[in-house]
């Protein structure tokens, strides 16, 4: 069910949109405090136009927000929250996407197991849901909770079927399409596969630098990643 506002919040519902990507600007320039409130103002917006999937989707960005100030509980809390009134709204594109967030702030917290068991959830409605690119961002999660494990052979697996998934589908860019090549380059280099990991670390680096992602603070695992990506 998509949610359109009703005509008398059309005001509020702008209002709403553009609070939220100020809110993503200052998340990616590091501005955490500044994002923080400006999600809450616009999660404000959204409530008073009773647009509760668009209420969800800010407070995603506020869970990652949560996070990257220290407050990893209510992180999860906030992805937990959004999952319910996506569920409510009816917006199922949404859903897998709350078990990713709470498995990598799990990961980050190095309880892979738990993290792994979140990936598995939203795995399965990705697979359900035949979404593809949403399959790569868990199948990320799931490699670097597999390598934190020492699981070298299943974090294989995994990125071998995300870069399959990704030739499947027309070229795009990203910070999930960078995380996987630049996984990629360091599990294939395990294996002794040298030429597939020098191939994928010179993707992800043309990735980091098509996507300006050294100035993008978004993504902690970006940020990780990009200390062994070679700049260009």
């Amino acid at each position: 069910m998509v949610e359109a506002p009703l005509p008398d919040s059309d005001a509020l519902f702008a209002a709403g949109v553009d609070l939220r990507a100020q809110g993503i600007t200052a998340q990616r320039s590091g501005d955490w405090h500044r994002a923080s409130d400006l999600f809450t103002e616009a999660e404000k917006r959204f409530h008073q136009a009773g647009l509760g999937a668009q209420v969800a989707w800010t407070m995603l960005h506020q869970g990652q927000v949560q996070e990257r100030l220290g407050e990893p509980v209510q992180a999860i809390a906030l992805f937990t929250g959004a999952e319910a009134m996506l569920r409510y709204a009816g917006d199922r594109s949404g859903v897998p996407l709350c078990f990713r967030r709470r498995g990598d702030v799990l990961r980050r917290q190095r309880r892979q197991e738990a993290a792994l068991a979140q990936y598995c959830e939203g795995e399965a409605l990705y697979r359900t849901h035949h979404d593809p690119l949403g399959m790569v961002g868990i199948l990320v999660g799931k490699a670097l909770s597999y390598l934190a494990m020492g699981r070298r052979i299943e974090a294989h697996a995994a990125v071998a079927e995300s870069l399959w998934k990704l030739q499947q589908q027309p070229p795009s860019q990203g910070a999930d399409l960078f995380l996987i090549h630049a996984i990629a380059a360091r599990v294939l280099g395990m294996a002794g596969e040298a030429d597939a990991a020098q191939a994928n670390l010179a993707r992800a680096a043309t990735l980091a630098n098509m996507g300006n992602l050294r100035a993008d603070r978004s993504d902690p695992d970006v940020e990780s990643e990009l200390q062994v990506i070679p700049a260009g």
